[in-house]
């Protein structure tokens, strides 16, 4: 609890949404998003960000649901708050998606990145856009690539290979899935962990490993994709994409094993 209220108050944007730190470093804009080297953050702007309200609001409604109902009620007012400006202020009705507000050029983050996906996850997307977003999982053109979720949009100007700019994420994937079965989506959560979980096993069976990303494609193995610009294994260890992969595992073995949806229904 104490940290969310951190979060809330030491990187709010001024309108009631968080923005991520930003870096000088042009291969991790923002570390502390976790997507450091992320097209998104190119311009180097601050941004109300998608991902980082999401999760709060996705926190919150977890805390409500753990805590005493004195407590419980400060946490649902603030998650039901987020959800608000999440769909109020992030959904770009043009694209069907949920967008970064740039807060230095007043206009959505043209980048098109996984991210837009996790209002699912929290509950902040209405019927109508949680229908539009699902429609992007089967459109070759955005996110419905031979392997599913890119973290940038295949048709989107920045992206390529390289970390976030592009490849898939076991991670972001896993919590894609989790808000397709929040709605009530589940065939096409289904289809997205069976697709997923293939290519984790066809590249373990080529390569004896566990990956950090994946091509989207289908086509590059994932020992051959860029770290931050660079493939140069001989040269240093990060200069690759990293191999026996903590979250892949675990995750993998989840979308495997579990028996029911990991986040209540809405």
């Amino acid at each position: 609890e104490a940290y969310l209220d951190w979060d809330l108050t030491r990187r709010d944007g001024g309108n009631g949404l968080p923005v991520w730190r930003i870096e000088g470093n042009p291969n991790c804009r923002s570390g502390e998003s976790g997507l450091d080297n992320s097209s998104r953050f190119d311009a180097a702007h601050p941004m109300e960000a998608v991902d980082f309200a999401s999760f709060l609001a996705l926190e919150y409604d977890l805390l409500a649901r753990l805590s005493d109902p004195g407590r419980a009620a400060r946490h649902a007012e603030r998650r039901d708050r987020l959800n608000k400006l999440i769909r109020e202020r992030l959904w770009d009705e043009s694209s069907g998606l949920f967008r970064d507000f740039d807060l230095e050029t007043g206009a959505f983050c043209p980048v098109a990145s996984v991210t837009a996906f996790l209002p699912l996850a929290c509950g902040a997307a209405t019927p109508d856009q949680a229908r539009r977003l699902i429609g992007h999982l089967s459109d070759p053109a955005t996110f419905g690539t031979p392997v599913p979720l890119p973290s940038v949009a295949r048709n989107d100007p920045t992206y390529t290979d390289d970390m976030w700019r592009g490849p898939v994420w076991i991670n972001l994937a896993w919590m894609v899935i989790a808000g397709c079965e929040r709605y009530g989506f589940a065939d096409e959560a289904g289809r997205l962990r069976d697709a997923i979980r293939a290519e984790i096993e066809r590249w373990h069976l080529s390569r004896g490993t566990l990956f950090e990303y994946y091509d989207a494609d289908g086509v590059t193995p994932p020992d051959r994709l860029r770290r931050k610009g660079r493939l140069a294994p001989d040269i240093s260890p990060f200069h690759q994409c990293f191999h026996d992969y903590g979250w892949t595992g675990t995750l993998y073995l989840d979308l495997l094993h579990r028996p029911a949806p990991p986040l209540p229904g809405l």
